[in-house]
């Protein structure tokens, strides 16, 4: 049976179906990766120093040519490139969305056959207005992730033609029989990755939530806290299992059947978290409530406050915005989202006297400001 069409015949576009929940914060982030290597070439892990240097320019040159950007730019930092673009931007870090190898020694590494056990840098660059981050150089030759507001196919399709046209300029390695060729196997046949961040917390409190997730993973989905425990913190605090991210690790098949079965998985999970909080709501569930209220008075009498335990606690609070439960100006959100972040080891390192560690600082400085914004709830 054919869809519908406009006026002109032509085949009517389906709305994004996320623009159908009546909540905001169950659906946080959709993000797409392509895994890509050159062809009669080593992968990363194997491969040498001088390798790699040979490596990321043939891969830098291709994107230059492939996107019609002028020759990137070396800092100080050799693993960076400052590439000319509209507008013009350059990513030291990223943080959340995308899972760089460590860059300061933390955690575990990936090292190659030479390096001599340093941890392997990927190069970063960002491409096409900044919807897309590209890693050079990383676990493979290039990796290309999207993370925009729009729907998995619309992601695959800027992702996939700007790899299309990298591809022209230095060929892909790709095998008849396994597909796209990568130095993780889960990422061999359609070499890419679909990842959507939700919010759970509906599920969670209903107390459904182990059924939803057992049954992802019955489907073959990969499902993961967001926020687990972060390096570098004095017993980091668990997840407490709110905040998910499912992605998906089956890579047979065509790439259209993937991101359609992704995209329908997400849409159903997203529709199971709506009719729970919808519930919870109608019944004015006791647990509900407190819930929240424990949440907030957490962060409103905390003396310190790790990141992971500051993440966690701004959600919630989110949560109980979107459900009407708290009214919160747009200035105290924006702090709850973004100073667990800013307030880095360095950025906190600079003023600290001699022999206190910055983790510390971090976890005390985080407090004031939860206080001064959570205790507005307080009755």
């Amino acid at each position: 049976m054919e869809g519908p069409r406009t006026r002109n015949g032509a085949p009517r576009r389906s709305r994004d179906w996320r623009g159908d929940l009546p909540f905001r914060t169950v659906l946080l982030h959709r993000a797409v990766g392509l895994y890509r290597n050159l062809a009669d070439t080593i992968f990363p892990p194997r491969s040498s120093p001088e390798g790699d240097a040979v490596v990321r320019q043939r891969v830098v040159e291709a994107v230059r040519k492939s996107s019609g950007l002028s020759a990137p730019r070396h800092l100080e930092n050799p693993d960076s490139f400052l590439v000319e673009s509209a507008p013009l931007r350059f990513v030291e870090r990223v943080l959340d969305p995308f899972p760089l190898p460590p860059r300061d020694g933390g955690g575990a590494s990936e090292q190659g056959a030479g390096d001599g056990g340093a941890t392997r840098r990927p190069s970063v660059m960002v491409l096409k207005r900044g919807q897309v981050l590209a890693l050079v150089g990383g676990e493979d030759h290039l990796t290309l992730f999207c993370r925009t507001d729009g729907p998995f196919s619309a992601q695959f399709k800027t992702l996939s033609s700007l790899a299309d046209s990298i591809g022209k300029v230095s060929p892909f390695a790709r095998s008849d029989e396994y597909g796209w060729l990568a130095s993780d196997p889960d990422h061999a046949g359609a070499g890419m990755v679909l990842s959507c961040d939700v919010c759970l917390m509906g599920l969670c409190v209903s107390r459904t939530l182990d059924q939803s997730l057992r049954a992802l993973d019955r489907l073959g989905f990969d499902v993961y806290p967001i926020y687990g425990p972060f390096p570098a913190e004095d017993n980091p605090l668990d997840a407490p299992g709110c905040l998910y991210r499912v992605a998906s690790v089956r890579n047979a098949g065509s790439a259209r059947d993937i991101v359609g079965r992704m995209d329908a998985v997400c849409r159903e999970l997203a529709r199971q978290e709506q009719n729970a909080r919808l519930t919870l709501l109608r019944r004015h569930s006791p647990d509900l409530f407190d819930f929240v209220r424990r949440a907030i008075a957490s962060g409103a009498w905390c003396s310190s406050l790790q990141l992971s335990e500051a993440l966690e606690i701004a959600q919630v609070v989110f949560f109980a915005a979107d459900l009407g439960l708290v009214r919160i100006s747009a200035k105290d959100a924006s702090d709850l989202a973004r100073t667990p972040f800013a307030l880095t080891d360095e950025a906190v390192s600079r003023d600290l006297p001699a022999g206190y560690e910055a983790r510390h600082a971090r976890a005390a400085l985080a407090a004031p400001l939860f206080r001064r914004i959570l205790k507005q709830f307080q009755a």
